[in-house]
């Protein structure tokens, strides 16, 4: 009886013990809350915040290389420097426009990164010895899909490369190709006030340069005209026009859109034109690398 009687007694103590141990595993909900901590829910907000700024900063980060506010030109100097002459003597036709406008798109489009752009037109020469300035002075800002995101601002860069850069030059292209005709054509004149006061400059002095020429190049001013005579470059060679013309070309590209009129009728084939330029320019040590016609005649 005695050994009958204790088992009820050790069964309820051991249900007591499972019982004590089930509910001390048990967790606990109520007035502490859930698992989510006050400091885990701070945490994750600080990180939130975080990664706002450093976007925010990524975004807004101003460009890396001081420039030019003005020009959108580095501090330290243009990569390579292009002079734009654009020949506005006389008037051009729809189609030459239209194809003129496009191949200065490209040109500006295949500009390299930092590459300053100066654009004139022909305007004879002040009686004061005043050269004429630049239309327009721009440099590429470069590309905004090559910049890196970490240390540039692509969008900043594209910003520029659209409304300070292709969007100006393009502007004054057109209004240039809309000019009224003009009584003379000093374009060798201009070629040498772009040498002086661009390609001469010493700031300039180890960065490569070109020159693009938009024209029918008829030269028309006191020191050559070619609307008279023959085309003999030997014999303007030798006059005092020439060596009133001489300017110092060395190491620049050049490359020329040539304008076809019907004025180009009077050569024996407008290569023999081309040639008279071709002898000029490196007479003076430059390089015409090519002649492109434009479409239409004029």
């Amino acid at each position: 009886m005695q050994a009958g009687a204790g088992l009820p007694e050790r069964l309820n103590q051991g249900m007591a013990t499972r019982s004590r141990r089930g509910t001390s595993r048990r967790p606990r909900f109520g007035r502490k809350g859930p698992a989510w901590s006050w400091p885990a829910a701070a945490g994750v907000a600080l990180a939130i915040i975080a990664f706002a700024l450093v976007a925010a900063l990524v975004l807004l980060r101003p460009e890396t290389v001081p420039r030019d506010p003005e020009t959108l030109c580095p501090e330290a100097g243009p990569s390579r420097v292009t002079a734009i002459l654009l020949d506005t003597t006389d008037r051009v036709g729809p189609t030459s426009r239209a194809d003129i406008l496009a191949r200065l798109d490209d040109l500006v489009a295949s500009s390299r990164a930092d590459e300053m752009m100066v654009a004139y037109e022909t305007s004879r020469i002040a009686r004061d010895g005043t050269l004429f300035p630049p239309k327009l002075t721009v440099c590429n800002p470069g590309d905004p899909d090559a910049a890196n995101p970490l240390i540039s601002n692509p969008e900043l860069i594209r910003r520029r490369l659209e409304e300070g850069f292709r969007r100006p030059l393009d502007m004054l292209f057109r209004e240039l190709l809309d000019r009224n005709r003009a009584d003379v054509s000093p374009l060798l004149e201009n070629v040498q006030a772009i040498a002086v006061t661009l390609f001469a400059r010493r700031v300039h002095a180890e960065t490569p340069k070109r020159l693009i020429v938009v024209s029918d190049l008829m030269q028309h001013s006191q020191h050559l005209s070619l609307y008279r005579g023959r085309l003999d470059y030997d014999a303007f060679d030798r006059t005092v026009g020439a060596d009133a013309l001489r300017t110092n070309l060395r190491d620049v590209e050049i490359e020329v859109l040539f304008v076809r009129r019907r004025e180009h009728d009077r050569f024996d084939g407008v290569r023999s034109l081309i040639d008279f330029w071709e002898r000029w320019f490196e007479a003076q040590g430059g390089r015409l690398e090519r002649a492109s016609r434009i479409d239409g005649l004029n």
